[in-house]
């Protein structure tokens, strides 16, 4: 007895110092769930010393307990399964419940109440707790043949997480390669897409990358600079060419057929969970049991029954053999699962192959020069762009002018003996069909999935589980990257999850948990090409990769004399993967390991629970973009004449990247817990507890990691006045921070440069009553606590400008100095810089000069050589620009509070009724640190007395997009004409930075109210419904949608509080399942035929998102950031008499009329001499940021129904066939992306205005709220036949 209990006592301390060593910040590893209740008399009186036995059906593991002196019994940590529980105790009948159902994270609650007679006496219950009596975690579970039974267009798990309370999703993208796996984005109750966490089998699937599940973003406003491909037909957004927007591609996705259960906690789940403050949604995969059980399935889907997408519909210049797209789908897989060893021992095994190929990211839509022939003659040529571009006399291009490169490009044929640039189509391109030319191809996707689990039950006290899951998943997409075929992207995807969970069962009172898992993810992308540099002419020193070329103009902008009436702006002709993308040679790698134990113990009326976790992980970079270049050229006309653009032409540049892009971050995360559940009375349960959370900062394997100390930032100030200073002279501290781990550490820095606290106490307290007057048909719960977020994620640490501006993007950090060098020459006037001497020629032949780039040597004072200093800032010298995260950030946490009414009238009904809030701190939010200021004559930056960020011209020069003729300030002096515009440059805090660096700080706020209501009826005479519904209301500062910053001045922050981006008003979800009943008997035919059938189904109904109008062409912003804004997306004002209704047309905008008056909007302008004196008083142009108005529109509802026509046929008892006909989006109903927002009303960014364009030099927003992309896939149909024995 002593030994018995100094091992119980050694097992505990064992068990606790684990739970401090073994910790990670991810929620607790649940995968199993429990049983609890208070056992009572026919009158109610307490029932101590009661047998209780639970055995689940179908592997017969058996646990038993004994209700205490409370009457009150637990059975925590059984694996999911469906038990009978029962009730033994003298003098009394035995009371048996059979179907019980446990679920993961989940408590049942089951009330026995026994009659006096004999022990032999068995009274069998019907019970079927549908209410959550133990705890407050708001959410649901679906088992697998709810499962099963729902419509799913790719399989995808998160179709399903929508169907929870306060949870909202993007329609399904379709069943297309560009829809892949189909794992959408989730908000749940007012969190970011961000804050969720996913778990299989127990084990952390969330990444460390962007945090985000998407395996598809349809909508426009997200897609900007995160690699995404070119748009196709119908508004497509090719997001699968962008491993920021596909990473969910990597997120394992288990087969429908294999997942035992589904379950989201939308919100106040426990202290066992943790990490992340939205959804947390776990899947269980399938196991073994006493009987042999499996599937073989075949899946099957094709464009003869789909409908043509909206906008394939309204594109005059689609065939009508191709307003449909091809697409061919088919899965095919089985199942196989049964006992090994009977009673002890059980197996299940899966696999699944996954087939798409289509054509609706499959045919190239492109514009080429109108006119362009199969005649590629230089001279052909030349008049071409002559006639195109209205070239005349000295301007005029001559044959003998037109470069090789250019002519070895037109000239090329692909091995079918077409020309790669295909000739024109004869079709002007206009507005609202932008197209002229088209090439045939077929994008595919393929997956493989399998799944391999053992269960054994040692004994009635040890169960062990062996888990594993594969998922490779590949897609091909011919013009991801370029607009001309022999480029195709190949996206390698995919994850393995393994686990093992050992429950072991010290005590009938005491359980404990250990588990280790361990997942690998993967994401990157490469792309093919058809010849290399030296093939076509291209001096790439020594390199054999194509530098993609971007023709930035093919049309001729604003030229009288082109083909070009409708006045399309920059319409693009990519050769290759060019400057408008650094998607191919990028992506990751997740490695994680995941320690973790747990225990439950009861004592009396108190159910402590206590564990840790701990995570190791391995977050690998691989960026292979160096030593490969993209290059940029205005227009066709310039392309002829192998001219380049350097820097900033639509956000293009031409570049080439020399040094190890590769990084190999690290990141430990830990998490612990204490928690109480007490059973005040039987009918009263109070939760209290705590959890620590410590998300460990990312390090990397070589400390190649920098950061940015402004208080070390040092400028010496008699620079301003002396113009021969060197920048090492003027920049004493750059201000720099390179990790600790470097052989080039600054001294006094973190391996993670991070000096805010990344951890915090989250306590959490709830309780659930169960009021005697309404029989334990009624559940009132309420509770409060603090959930923490992870703060730092890879891509918080890339700035969001245009990708070819600099390096930017979400994986621009480690394309950045001082590890990698960018060769950026100006052809125009080369200067020397730190990776390149500069010398030329410079042209399509030499496109980054002939100069031996120079190799990046890591050290932070190298960043001081990228300072330009005061003089060379007024000649125009290219800023330094970066992006961090803040060193002094804390973890973002929300406060969440809860409080909800269940009842159960019947066995098979439940309604719940419920409010959910909470609050949110420290949200990270881009923010542009380095923004200028305010400079006047009485509050003097750095000499500057004048606040512009235009250099004004002379009357008479209002062609000129250069400094050609100044304008002079009051005082008498020209204006100045700094890299970003005006005078931005020298009115910033931190002289020689761009005005465009930003920190992610945590500093946001945000808030989020709901009403939620949920109908649940389990089967009843053949139907099963679910009902939800969301009235709510979210709002914060940023809301993580995209890389920028959306709003207006960034640093009010509180200025742009308003409805966040992923705001739904209303959100409606309806499943049903209906049985129809049976007609004839089984074994005749006519029962063969009429019985069986089933119809299921998911509508969804929801309100669209807010938007704002925005504009980054510097009519808004202009004395912050000149005419190219790359960091944030300020806000059109409304105009003088326009409210957000009346500026609205009441259309959608998708039906040719555009739903918002671009004559409701303005320039908030500022009058000259504003400011008080500060903007020049012949500057009638400047612009400032407008107050509010952030997300007062809103995109259309959205709305969609999926439905399943199934068919059961048995063949004999063992074995029966199953056929669906799924048909998604059944009404084919179309719902529409945001209309277009983002305008230009400095169409052509003119940084230069002439005195004589006062009053004419803005234009007024075209295109605005035009609709030209949909939201969710038009309709779909798949047929599957199962055989299931």
């Amino acid at each position: 007895m002593v030994f018995s209990k100094v091992k119980v006592a050694l097992t505990l301390c064992c068990f606790v110092l684990a739970g401090f060593l073994l910790m990670q910040a991810a929620s607790a590893q649940q995968t199993l769930g429990g049983i609890v209740g208070v056992v009572t008399d026919a009158s109610g009186s307490i029932l101590p010393d009661v047998s209780v036995k639970v055995v689940e059906e179908e592997t017969h593991l058996t646990r038993t307990a004994q209700s205490n002196s409370a009457g009150s019994y637990a059975f925590p940590n059984l694996p999911i399964g469906t038990y009978t529980v029962t009730f033994t105790r003298d003098g009394f009948s035995t009371a048996r419940f059979p179907g019980i159902v446990v679920q993961a994270d989940r408590t049942v609650t089951l009330p026995a109440q026994m009659a006096v007679g004999s022990v032999t006496e068995a009274v069998t219950v019907e019970a079927n707790p549908l209410m959550n009596a133990v705890d407050t975690t708001n959410g649901y579970v679906l088992d697998r043949a709810q499962i099963e039974s729902a419509p799913l267009p790719t399989g995808s798990f998160t179709g399903l997480a929508i169907l929870s309370t306060g949870v909202s999703a993007e329609l399904s993208g379709g069943t297309g390669a560009n829809s892949g796996l189909g794992n959408q984005p989730i908000w749940a109750n007012g969190q970011r897409d961000t804050s969720n966490s996913f778990q299989l089998n127990g084990v952390d699937s969330s990444n460390l990358f962007n945090g985000k599940s998407t395996s598809q973003v349809a909508s426009a406003r997200i897609v900007n600079n995160t690699g995404v491909g070119n748009i196709g037909a119908g508004g497509t957004q090719q997001s699968s060419a962008s491993v920021y927007l596909a990473i969910g591609q990597a997120l394992p996705t288990p087969a429908p057929e294999t997942i035992q259960e589904v379950r989201v906690n939308a919100s106040m789940y426990d202290a066992q969970q943790g990490s992340t403050s939205g959804a947390h949604i776990d899947l269980s995969t399938s196991s073994g049991t006493n009987a042999y059980h499996g599937s073989g399935y075949f899946r099957r889907g094709t464009d003869w029954l789909n409908a043509a997408p909206f906008f394939f519909k309204q594109d005059d210049s689609i065939p009508a053999n191709e307003k449909v797209p091809q697409l061919h789908r088919y899965n095919a897989g089985f199942t196989l699962g049964g006992p090994i060893i009977k009673d002890k021992l059980f197996g299940f095994i899966a696999y699944q192959h996954v087939h798409v190929s289509d054509q609706e990211i499959g045919i190239s839509r492109l514009t080429v020069p109108p006119g362009l022939t199969d005649d590629r003659s230089a001279g052909t040529l030349a008049a071409l762009a002559n006639t195109n571009f209205g070239l005349t006399g000295d301007d005029a291009i001559q044959p003998s002018a037109v470069s090789p490169v250019a002519l070895f490009l037109l000239n090329y044929k692909m091995p079918n003996g077409q020309y790669m640039i295909p000739s024109a189509s004869g079709v002007t391109p206009t507005q609202n069909v932008p197209f002229n030319a088209s090439i045939p191809g077929t994008a595919y996707f393929h997956a493989d999935q399998a799944v391999a689990d053992l269960d054994w039950i040692a004994n009635s006290r040890n169960t062990v589980a062996l888990k594993y899951y594969y998922q490779h998943d590949p897609l091909n997409a011919p013009y991801a990257y370029s607009n001309v075929p022999g480029f195709t992207q190949h996206l390698d995807a995919g994850s393995h999850v393994f686990s093992i969970n050992n429950t072991t069962l010290l005590k009938p009172n005491l359980s404990v948990v250990q588990t280790i898992g361990f997942v690998r993810q993967k994401a990157y992308a490469v792309n093919d090409q058809p010849f290399g540099p030296s093939q076509a002419g291209i001096s790439a020193f020594g390199s054999t990769y194509f530098p993609g070329i971007s023709i930035v103009d093919v049309l001729g902008n604003g030229n009288a004399n082109n083909q070009n009436p409708d006045g399309l702006y920059d319409q693009a002709l990519n050769v290759g993967p060019g400057a408008f993308t650094q998607g191919p040679f990028t992506g990751l790698f997740q490695n994680r390991l995941m320690p973790s134990a747990n225990a439950t113990w009861t004592i009396g009326k108190h159910t402590f629970a206590f564990g840790g976790n701990y995570s190791y992980t391995q977050l690998n970079i691989r960026n292979q973009r160096t030593n490969k270049g993209m290059i940029s050229t205005a227009d066709f006309a310039n392309f002829l004449e192998g001219n380049l653009s350097y820097q900033n032409n639509d956000f293009t540049t031409t570049t080439f990247l020399v040094g190890n892009a590769n990084r190999y971050y690290r990141a430990n995360q830990v998490g612990s817990y204490f928690q109480d559940k007490f059973q005040v009375k039987p009918n009263l349960s109070l939760t209290v507890g705590i959890r620590y959370d410590w998300n460990g900062g990312l390090t990397e394997k070589h400390g190649n990691i920098f950061n940015f100390d402004p208080s070390e930032y040092q400028f010496n100030t008699a620079c301003l006045t002396n113009g021969d200073e060197s920048s090492v002279d003027c920049y004493p501290n750059n201000g720099f921070v390179i990790a600790s781990n470097n052989v080039q550490a600054t001294p006094g820095a973190s391996k993670t440069t991070l000096t805010g606290r990344q951890w915090g106490f989250g306590p959490r307290i709830g309780a659930a009553w169960q009021p005697k007057m309404f029989n334990s048909k009624l559940v009132v719960r309420a509770g409060t606590g603090i959930y923490y977020d992870r703060g730092e994620l890879f891509t918080y640490l890339s700035p969001g400008y245009a990708a070819g501006e600099v390096t930017g993007g979400p994986f621009g950090v480690v394309q950045a100095p001082p590890f990698v060098n960018a060769v950026q020459c100006n052809p125009d006037d080369p200067q020397p810089t730190v990776a390149s001497a500069c010398e030329g020629p410079f042209s399509l032949s030499t496109p980054f000069g002939t100069s031996i780039p120079n190799q990046p040597t890591g050290k932070a004072a190298d960043i001081t050589h990228y300072l330009p200093t005061p003089a060379q800032i007024e000649n125009g010298a290219q800023m330094f620009s970066f992006a961090n995260y803040a060193q002094d950030n804390k973890l973002p946490y929300t406060i969440n509070y809860t409080f909800d009414v269940q009842w159960q009238p019947r066995n098979n009904l439940a309604v719940e009724v419920g409010y959910v809030g909470n609050l949110g701190r420290h949200q990270v939010i881009p923010v542009p640190f380095n923004q200028a200021g305010i400079a006047s004559a009485s509050h003097h930056i750095n000499g500057q007395i004048y606040t512009y960020g235009y250099a004004v011209q002379e009357a008479g020069n209002s062609f000129c997009f250069y400094n050609c003729a100044p304008a002079n300030l009051p005082n008498g002096n020209p204006y100045l004409a700094t890299y970003e515009g005006g005078n931005i440059d020298l009115r910033v805090p931190y002289l020689g930075y761009s005005a465009e660096s930003e920190t992610y700080k945590a500093a946001g706020i945000s808030s989020y109210n709901a009403l939620q209501v949920h109908v649940e009826q389990r089967m009843t005479h053949g139907f099963q419904i679910g009902f939800s519904y969301t009235y709510s209301h979210a709002l914060d500062e940023q809301s993580g949608m995209g890389l920028f910053y959306n709003g207006n001045n960034p640093l009010s922050l509180r200025d742009g509080y308003a409805s966040s981006d992923f705001d739904r008003t209303h959100v409606v979800n309806f499943t049903y399942l209906y049985q129809l009943p049976t007609f004839f008997p089984k074994t005749t035919i006519a029962g063969k035929i009429t019985d069986g059938w089933t119809i299921s189904g998911i509508a969804i109904l929801q309100s669209g998102q807010p938007y704002s109008v925005i504009d980054y062409s510097g009519a808004v912003g202009s004395i912050y950031y000149g005419v190219a804004d790359g960091i944030t997306n300020p806000i059109v004002p409304l105009a003088p008499g326009c409210t957000p209704q009346n500026a609205r047309t009441g259309v959608s905008g998708a039906f040719g009329a555009p739903a918002l008056k671009a004559d409701c909007f303005t320039l908030p302008l500022i009058s000259p001499g504003g400011l008080g004196g500060a903007v020049p008083s012949n500057d009638p142009f400047e612009t400032d940021f407008t107050s509010g108005q952030r997300n007062i529109f809103r995109q259309s509802a959205q709305k969609r129904t999926d439905l399943s026509i199934i068919k059961d046929m048995n063949i004999n008892e063992r074995m029966s066939l199953r056929y669906t006909f799924d048909i998604f989006n059944l009404t084919n109903t179309a719902s529409f992306d945001v209309p277009k927002d983002n305008v230009s009303q400095n169409e052509s960014y003119n940084g230069f205005p002439s005195l004589d364009q006062a009053g004419n030099f803005f234009n007024e927003p075209s295109g605005l709220g035009y609709v030209t992309s949909a939201i969710g896939s038009p309709r779909q149909i798949q047929m599957s036949l199962r055989l299931i024995f």
